[in-house]
Protein backbone atom coordinates (compact mmCIF):
# COMPACT_ATOMS: atom_id res chain seq x y z
CA UNK A 1 0.00 0.00 0.00
CA UNK A 2 2.87 2.25 0.86
CA UNK A 3 4.47 1.65 -2.56
CA UNK A 4 1.18 2.38 -4.37
CA UNK A 5 0.81 5.67 -2.51
CA UNK A 6 4.36 6.64 -3.40
CA UNK A 7 3.82 5.80 -7.07
CA UNK A 8 0.59 7.84 -7.19
CA UNK A 9 2.39 10.82 -5.69
CA UNK A 10 5.08 10.63 -8.37
CA UNK A 11 2.49 10.50 -11.19
CA UNK A 12 0.59 13.49 -9.77
CA UNK A 13 3.82 15.48 -9.49
CA UNK A 14 4.67 14.81 -13.16
CA UNK A 15 1.20 15.88 -14.27
CA UNK A 16 1.46 19.13 -12.28
CA UNK A 17 4.84 19.90 -13.84
CA UNK A 18 3.57 19.29 -17.39
CA UNK A 19 0.46 21.42 -16.93
CA UNK A 20 2.51 24.29 -15.55
CA UNK A 21 4.76 24.43 -18.66
CA UNK A 22 3.65 26.60 -21.55
CA UNK A 23 4.12 24.67 -24.76
CA UNK A 24 4.91 26.97 -27.69
CA UNK A 25 2.30 26.20 -30.30
CA UNK A 26 1.91 28.90 -32.94
CA UNK A 27 -1.54 30.46 -33.05
CA UNK A 28 -1.61 30.35 -36.84
CA UNK A 29 0.59 29.04 -39.58
CA UNK A 30 2.82 31.64 -41.20
CA UNK A 31 1.64 32.29 -44.74
CA UNK A 32 1.77 34.95 -47.36
CA UNK A 33 -0.95 37.61 -46.99
CA UNK A 34 -3.30 38.51 -49.84
CA UNK A 35 -1.96 41.00 -52.36
CA UNK A 36 -3.39 44.51 -52.55
CA UNK A 37 -4.15 46.77 -55.52
CA UNK A 38 -3.42 50.42 -56.14
CA UNK A 39 -6.70 52.33 -56.44
CA UNK A 40 -5.30 55.74 -57.38
CA UNK A 41 -2.08 57.64 -57.79
CA UNK A 42 -1.82 61.42 -58.07
CA UNK A 43 1.08 63.76 -58.72
CA UNK A 44 1.86 66.45 -56.13
CA UNK A 45 4.64 69.04 -55.87
CA UNK A 46 7.92 67.12 -55.98
CA UNK A 47 6.17 63.87 -55.20
CA UNK A 48 3.03 61.76 -55.44
CA UNK A 49 0.17 60.38 -53.36
CA UNK A 50 -0.75 56.70 -53.74
CA UNK A 51 -3.82 54.87 -52.40
CA UNK A 52 -4.47 51.12 -52.21
CA UNK A 53 -7.05 48.58 -51.06
CA UNK A 54 -7.17 47.65 -47.37
CA UNK A 55 -6.16 44.04 -46.63
CA UNK A 56 -5.86 41.79 -43.57
CA UNK A 57 -2.15 42.10 -42.80
CA UNK A 58 0.41 43.73 -40.53
CA UNK A 59 1.27 46.56 -42.92
CA UNK A 60 2.38 47.52 -46.41
CA UNK A 61 5.51 48.23 -48.45
CA UNK A 62 5.61 50.93 -51.12
CA UNK A 63 8.30 50.66 -53.75
CA UNK A 64 9.00 53.48 -56.19
CA UNK A 65 11.65 53.83 -58.84
CA UNK A 66 12.77 55.77 -61.90
CA UNK A 67 13.30 52.36 -63.50
CA UNK A 68 10.33 50.58 -65.06
CA UNK A 69 11.95 47.27 -64.06
CA UNK A 70 12.69 48.54 -60.53
CA UNK A 71 16.44 48.23 -60.94
CA UNK A 72 18.40 48.50 -57.70
CA UNK A 73 19.75 51.93 -58.62
CA UNK A 74 17.05 54.56 -58.29
CA UNK A 75 14.63 52.31 -56.37
CA UNK A 76 13.44 52.96 -52.81
CA UNK A 77 11.07 51.19 -50.40
CA UNK A 78 8.85 52.74 -47.75
CA UNK A 79 7.07 50.89 -44.95
CA UNK A 80 3.57 51.50 -43.58
CA UNK A 81 3.18 49.76 -40.23
CA UNK A 82 -0.63 49.89 -39.90
CA UNK A 83 -3.05 47.72 -41.87
CA UNK A 84 -5.78 50.37 -41.68
CA UNK A 85 -3.58 52.97 -43.41
CA UNK A 86 -4.33 52.87 -47.14
CA UNK A 87 -2.55 55.93 -48.53
CA UNK A 88 0.88 57.51 -48.51
CA UNK A 89 2.27 60.80 -49.78
CA UNK A 90 5.88 60.65 -50.92
CA UNK A 91 7.71 64.00 -51.19
CA UNK A 92 11.16 65.48 -51.75
CA UNK A 93 11.47 63.82 -55.16
CA UNK A 94 12.73 65.35 -58.39
CA UNK A 95 10.25 67.67 -60.06
CA UNK A 96 8.67 66.69 -63.38
CA UNK A 97 10.22 63.23 -63.10
CA UNK A 98 8.48 59.96 -64.00
CA UNK A 99 8.32 57.35 -61.24
CA UNK A 100 6.99 53.80 -61.22
CA UNK A 101 5.10 52.71 -58.11
CA UNK A 102 3.87 49.41 -56.68
CA UNK A 103 2.59 48.18 -53.29
CA UNK A 104 2.54 44.87 -51.44
CA UNK A 105 1.29 43.62 -48.07
CA UNK A 106 3.29 41.93 -45.33
CA UNK A 107 2.42 39.87 -42.27
CA UNK A 108 4.69 39.52 -39.24
CA UNK A 109 4.75 36.14 -37.51
CA UNK A 110 7.24 35.52 -34.69
CA UNK A 111 9.29 38.54 -35.72
CA UNK A 112 9.51 37.26 -39.31
CA UNK A 113 7.89 39.10 -42.21
CA UNK A 114 5.97 37.31 -44.98
CA UNK A 115 5.27 39.31 -48.16
CA UNK A 116 2.55 39.12 -50.81
CA UNK A 117 3.10 39.63 -54.52
CA UNK A 118 3.58 43.19 -55.72
CA UNK A 119 0.58 44.99 -57.16
CA UNK A 120 0.52 46.08 -60.79
CA UNK A 121 2.97 48.88 -61.60
CA UNK A 122 1.63 52.43 -61.96
CA UNK A 123 3.50 55.45 -63.29
CA UNK A 124 3.25 59.07 -62.23
CA UNK A 125 5.11 62.24 -63.19
CA UNK A 126 5.78 64.57 -60.28
CA UNK A 127 4.82 68.24 -60.36
CA UNK A 128 7.14 71.20 -59.95
CA UNK A 129 6.46 73.73 -57.19
CA UNK A 130 5.17 77.05 -58.44
CA UNK A 131 7.88 79.64 -58.45
CA UNK A 132 10.70 77.09 -58.61
CA UNK A 133 13.27 77.22 -61.36
CA UNK A 134 11.92 74.03 -62.91
CA UNK A 135 8.40 75.43 -63.25
CA UNK A 136 9.05 78.96 -64.37
CA UNK A 137 5.95 80.50 -65.95
CA UNK A 138 7.81 83.09 -67.95
CA UNK A 139 10.92 82.11 -69.92
CA UNK A 140 12.35 82.09 -73.42
CA UNK A 141 12.09 78.31 -73.80
CA UNK A 142 8.90 76.41 -74.55
CA UNK A 143 8.08 73.18 -72.70
CA UNK A 144 4.96 71.16 -71.97
CA UNK A 145 4.35 71.20 -68.22
CA UNK A 146 1.63 68.56 -68.10
CA UNK A 147 -0.82 66.46 -70.10
CA UNK A 148 -3.80 65.48 -67.97
CA UNK A 149 -6.91 63.41 -68.62
CA UNK A 150 -10.38 64.78 -69.21
CA UNK A 151 -12.99 62.24 -68.14
CA UNK A 152 -16.75 62.13 -68.03
CA UNK A 153 -18.98 62.40 -71.08
CA UNK A 154 -16.11 63.22 -73.44
CA UNK A 155 -12.71 61.65 -72.99
CA UNK A 156 -9.71 63.77 -73.90
CA UNK A 157 -6.60 65.62 -72.76
CA UNK A 158 -5.65 68.99 -71.37
CA UNK A 159 -2.20 70.20 -72.46
CA UNK A 160 -0.48 72.88 -70.36
CA UNK A 161 2.81 74.64 -71.13
CA UNK A 162 4.93 77.45 -69.71
CA UNK A 163 4.33 81.05 -70.76
CA UNK A 164 7.10 82.39 -73.00
CA UNK A 165 8.11 86.03 -72.61
CA UNK A 166 7.18 88.05 -75.69
CA UNK A 167 5.26 85.22 -77.36
CA UNK A 168 2.48 86.37 -79.72
CA UNK A 169 0.83 82.97 -79.86
CA UNK A 170 1.30 79.21 -79.80
CA UNK A 171 0.65 76.13 -81.90
CA UNK A 172 -0.29 72.84 -80.22
CA UNK A 173 -0.42 69.42 -81.89
CA UNK A 174 -1.43 65.95 -80.74
CA UNK A 175 -1.28 62.78 -82.78
CA UNK A 176 -1.40 59.00 -82.60
CA UNK A 177 1.63 59.09 -84.92
CA UNK A 178 4.97 59.87 -83.23
CA UNK A 179 6.07 61.61 -86.45
CA UNK A 180 2.94 63.82 -86.46
CA UNK A 181 2.05 62.89 -90.05
CA UNK A 182 -1.16 60.90 -89.52
CA UNK A 183 -4.09 61.18 -87.09
CA UNK A 184 -2.96 64.76 -86.45
CA UNK A 185 -4.97 67.38 -84.56
CA UNK A 186 -3.57 70.91 -84.52
CA UNK A 187 -4.60 74.21 -82.97
CA UNK A 188 -3.31 77.76 -83.47
CA UNK A 189 -3.65 80.10 -80.47
CA UNK A 190 -3.30 83.82 -81.25
CA UNK A 191 -2.81 84.93 -77.67
CA UNK A 192 0.53 84.80 -75.87
CA UNK A 193 -1.15 84.69 -72.45
CA UNK A 194 -3.00 81.43 -73.04
CA UNK A 195 -0.99 78.43 -71.82
CA UNK A 196 -3.36 75.48 -72.10
CA UNK A 197 -5.49 73.66 -74.65
CA UNK A 198 -8.06 70.86 -74.34
CA UNK A 199 -8.59 68.18 -76.97
CA UNK A 200 -11.89 66.32 -76.62
CA UNK A 201 -13.97 64.11 -78.88
CA UNK A 202 -16.80 66.48 -79.73
CA UNK A 203 -14.92 69.78 -79.79
CA UNK A 204 -11.96 68.87 -81.94
CA UNK A 205 -12.94 65.67 -83.71
CA UNK A 206 -10.24 63.79 -81.86
CA UNK A 207 -11.04 60.11 -81.45
CA UNK A 208 -10.57 59.69 -77.71
CA UNK A 209 -13.61 57.53 -77.04
CA UNK A 210 -13.47 54.04 -75.59
CA UNK A 211 -12.18 52.55 -78.87
CA UNK A 212 -9.04 54.67 -78.74
CA UNK A 213 -6.96 52.32 -76.65
CA UNK A 214 -3.80 53.88 -77.97
CA UNK A 215 -0.83 56.17 -77.26
CA UNK A 216 -0.82 59.91 -78.02
CA UNK A 217 2.03 62.32 -78.73
CA UNK A 218 2.00 66.05 -77.89
CA UNK A 219 4.16 69.06 -78.80
CA UNK A 220 3.90 72.85 -78.72
CA UNK A 221 5.79 75.80 -80.20
CA UNK A 222 5.47 79.59 -80.01
CA UNK A 223 5.68 82.63 -82.28
CA UNK A 224 7.96 85.47 -81.17
CA UNK A 225 7.20 89.22 -81.23
CA UNK A 226 7.91 89.28 -84.98
CA UNK A 227 5.60 86.29 -85.49
CA UNK A 228 8.51 84.03 -86.39
CA UNK A 229 7.91 80.34 -85.69
CA UNK A 230 10.22 78.83 -83.08
CA UNK A 231 11.27 75.16 -82.69
CA UNK A 232 8.94 72.58 -81.30
CA UNK A 233 9.10 71.60 -77.65
CA UNK A 234 10.17 68.17 -76.53
CA UNK A 235 7.47 65.61 -77.39
CA UNK A 236 5.41 64.32 -74.47
CA UNK A 237 3.99 60.79 -74.74
CA UNK A 238 0.85 59.69 -72.87
CA UNK A 239 -1.45 56.70 -73.14
CA UNK A 240 -5.11 57.47 -73.61
CA UNK A 241 -7.25 57.28 -70.49
CA UNK A 242 -8.90 54.18 -71.92
CA UNK A 243 -5.60 52.42 -72.59
CA UNK A 244 -4.27 53.29 -69.14
CA UNK A 245 -7.45 52.06 -67.45
CA UNK A 246 -7.62 48.93 -69.64
CA UNK A 247 -4.00 48.02 -68.85
CA UNK A 248 -4.53 48.50 -65.10
CA UNK A 249 -7.72 46.39 -65.13
CA UNK A 250 -6.08 43.56 -67.06
CA UNK A 251 -2.91 43.60 -64.95
CA UNK A 252 -4.91 43.53 -61.72
CA UNK A 253 -6.93 40.61 -63.07
CA UNK A 254 -3.77 38.71 -63.97
CA UNK A 255 -2.34 39.27 -60.49
CA UNK A 256 -5.47 37.70 -58.99
CA UNK A 257 -4.79 34.49 -60.98
CA UNK A 258 -1.62 33.81 -58.94
CA UNK A 259 0.21 32.36 -61.94
CA UNK A 260 3.86 31.46 -61.34
CA UNK A 261 6.72 30.46 -63.64
CA UNK A 262 6.84 26.98 -62.06
CA UNK A 263 3.35 26.11 -63.31
CA UNK A 264 2.81 23.82 -66.31
CA UNK A 265 1.15 25.16 -69.47
CA UNK A 266 -2.19 23.53 -68.61
CA UNK A 267 -2.05 24.87 -65.04
CA UNK A 268 -1.55 28.40 -66.35
CA UNK A 269 -4.42 28.02 -68.82
CA UNK A 270 -6.61 26.62 -66.03
CA UNK A 271 -5.88 29.61 -63.78
CA UNK A 272 -6.72 32.04 -66.59
CA UNK A 273 -9.86 30.15 -67.58
CA UNK A 274 -11.11 29.86 -63.99
CA UNK A 275 -10.74 33.62 -63.46
CA UNK A 276 -12.59 34.34 -66.72
CA UNK A 277 -15.42 31.99 -65.71
CA UNK A 278 -15.81 33.75 -62.36
CA UNK A 279 -15.75 37.33 -63.69
CA UNK A 280 -16.83 37.57 -67.35
CA UNK A 281 -19.97 36.61 -69.27
CA UNK A 282 -20.75 36.25 -72.95
CA UNK A 283 -23.16 39.01 -74.04
CA UNK A 284 -23.08 39.94 -77.70
CA UNK A 285 -25.70 42.68 -77.54
CA UNK A 286 -24.62 44.57 -74.41
CA UNK A 287 -23.17 48.00 -75.18
CA UNK A 288 -21.79 50.84 -73.07
CA UNK A 289 -21.23 54.46 -74.04
CA UNK A 290 -17.93 54.80 -72.22
CA UNK A 291 -16.35 51.47 -73.16
CA UNK A 292 -16.58 48.79 -75.79
CA UNK A 293 -14.54 46.08 -77.50
CA UNK A 294 -11.79 44.60 -75.27
CA UNK A 295 -12.06 47.54 -72.87
CA UNK A 296 -15.77 46.87 -72.31
CA UNK A 297 -15.06 43.25 -71.36
CA UNK A 298 -12.29 44.28 -68.97
CA UNK A 299 -14.33 47.08 -67.38
CA UNK A 300 -17.86 45.66 -67.24
CA UNK A 301 -17.36 41.91 -67.68
CA UNK A 302 -19.54 41.51 -70.78
CA UNK A 303 -18.36 40.86 -74.31
CA UNK A 304 -18.51 38.69 -77.42
CA UNK A 305 -16.16 36.05 -78.79
CA UNK A 306 -13.69 38.52 -80.30
CA UNK A 307 -13.19 40.40 -77.05
CA UNK A 308 -12.75 37.15 -75.12
CA UNK A 309 -10.11 35.91 -77.57
CA UNK A 310 -8.16 39.19 -77.60
CA UNK A 311 -8.11 39.48 -73.80
CA UNK A 312 -7.17 35.81 -73.48
CA UNK A 313 -4.07 36.53 -75.59
CA UNK A 314 -3.21 39.43 -73.24
CA UNK A 315 -3.23 37.06 -70.26
CA UNK A 316 -1.30 34.38 -72.15
CA UNK A 317 1.43 36.84 -73.08
CA UNK A 318 1.89 37.76 -69.41
CA UNK A 319 1.98 34.04 -68.51
CA UNK A 320 4.60 33.34 -71.23
CA UNK A 321 2.20 31.20 -73.26
CA UNK A 322 2.29 31.40 -77.07
CA UNK A 323 -1.19 32.27 -78.29
CA UNK A 324 -2.92 33.88 -81.28
CA UNK A 325 -6.41 35.08 -82.22
CA UNK A 326 -8.12 33.11 -84.99
CA UNK A 327 -11.31 34.19 -86.81
CA UNK A 328 -13.27 32.09 -89.27
CA UNK A 329 -16.49 31.86 -91.27
CA UNK A 330 -18.63 28.72 -91.27
CA UNK A 331 -18.40 26.74 -94.52
CA UNK A 332 -21.84 25.15 -94.41
CA UNK A 333 -24.05 27.42 -92.31
CA UNK A 334 -23.72 31.19 -91.89
CA UNK A 335 -21.96 32.95 -89.07
CA UNK A 336 -18.51 33.98 -87.91
CA UNK A 337 -16.60 33.11 -84.77
CA UNK A 338 -13.33 34.04 -83.08
CA UNK A 339 -11.21 31.81 -80.84
CA UNK A 340 -7.56 31.14 -80.00
CA UNK A 341 -4.69 29.05 -81.32
CA UNK A 342 -2.41 28.13 -78.42
CA UNK A 343 0.75 26.13 -77.80
CA UNK A 344 0.59 23.52 -75.01
CA UNK A 345 3.66 21.42 -74.28
CA UNK A 346 5.09 22.20 -77.70
CA UNK A 347 1.93 21.36 -79.68
CA UNK A 348 -0.70 23.72 -81.12
CA UNK A 349 -4.41 23.50 -80.39
CA UNK A 350 -7.61 25.38 -81.12
CA UNK A 351 -8.98 26.78 -77.88
CA UNK A 352 -12.15 28.65 -76.91
CA UNK A 353 -12.15 30.62 -73.62
CA UNK A 354 -15.85 31.59 -73.48
CA UNK A 355 -17.14 30.17 -70.15
CA UNK A 356 -20.07 28.28 -71.70
CA UNK A 357 -18.09 26.60 -74.49
CA UNK A 358 -14.57 26.62 -73.04
CA UNK A 359 -12.06 23.95 -73.95
CA UNK A 360 -9.71 22.52 -76.53
CA UNK A 361 -11.03 21.66 -79.98
CA UNK A 362 -9.56 19.11 -82.35
CA UNK A 363 -7.54 20.52 -85.21
CA UNK A 364 -9.60 18.75 -87.89
CA UNK A 365 -12.95 19.87 -86.47
CA UNK A 366 -12.07 23.55 -86.64
CA UNK A 367 -10.17 23.44 -89.93
CA UNK A 368 -12.75 21.35 -91.79
CA UNK A 369 -15.74 23.42 -90.65
CA UNK A 370 -14.33 26.92 -91.09
CA UNK A 371 -12.65 29.05 -93.75
CA UNK A 372 -10.01 31.66 -92.84
CA UNK A 373 -8.46 34.80 -94.22
CA UNK A 374 -4.81 34.75 -95.31
CA UNK A 375 -3.43 36.01 -91.98
CA UNK A 376 -5.23 33.38 -89.89
CA UNK A 377 -4.41 30.61 -92.36
CA UNK A 378 -0.75 31.59 -92.17
CA UNK A 379 -0.82 31.35 -88.36
CA UNK A 380 -2.35 27.87 -88.53
CA UNK A 381 0.05 26.59 -91.21
CA UNK A 382 3.23 28.04 -89.72
CA UNK A 383 2.74 26.86 -86.12
CA UNK A 384 3.27 23.12 -85.92
CA UNK A 385 2.95 20.36 -84.84
CA UNK A 386 -0.82 20.36 -84.39
CA UNK A 387 -1.78 18.51 -81.22
CA UNK A 388 -4.18 15.56 -81.02
CA UNK A 389 -4.58 15.19 -77.23
CA UNK A 390 -7.71 17.35 -76.88
CA UNK A 391 -9.55 14.79 -74.72
CA UNK A 392 -6.64 14.44 -72.30
CA UNK A 393 -6.15 18.22 -72.06
CA UNK A 394 -9.84 18.89 -71.44
CA UNK A 395 -9.85 16.23 -68.72
CA UNK A 396 -6.89 18.00 -67.09
CA UNK A 397 -8.60 21.38 -67.48
CA UNK A 398 -11.92 20.51 -65.79
CA UNK A 399 -10.69 20.32 -62.18
CA UNK A 400 -8.60 23.48 -62.66
CA UNK A 401 -11.55 25.68 -63.63
CA UNK A 402 -14.75 24.51 -61.93
CA UNK A 403 -16.39 27.84 -62.78
CA UNK A 404 -16.53 26.87 -66.48
CA UNK A 405 -18.31 24.14 -68.39
CA UNK A 406 -15.68 22.25 -70.40
CA UNK A 407 -17.97 20.72 -72.99
CA UNK A 408 -15.48 19.29 -75.45
CA UNK A 409 -13.47 16.08 -75.43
Amino acid sequence: MKNKTKMLSIVLAIVMILTSVSIGVPTFAASKPNATQITSIKAVDNGFKVKWKKKSCTGYQIQYSTSKKFAKKGTKVLKVNKAKTTSKTVKKLKAKKKYYVRVRTYKTVKKKNYYSKWSANYSVTTKAKKGSSSSSNNSSAIAIRSVSYITGKNYGFKVTWNKVSGAQGYKVECSQDKNFKEFLYSCEINNGNITSKTFTENKDGIDTDAAAITTWYFRVKYYDKNFNSKPWSKVVVKDSYEKNDYTNLMNNAFNEMNITSSMTDIQKIGAIQNWIGNHWEYAQNKNYEDAFDTYQLAKYGYGACGQFAENFVYFCNKANLKCYVISGSRKITTGDHTWNFICVNGEWYNYDCEPGVAGFYSYTRKINDWSFNNDCQKIIDSNVPHGTKTIELNNCLRPLCPSCTITHG
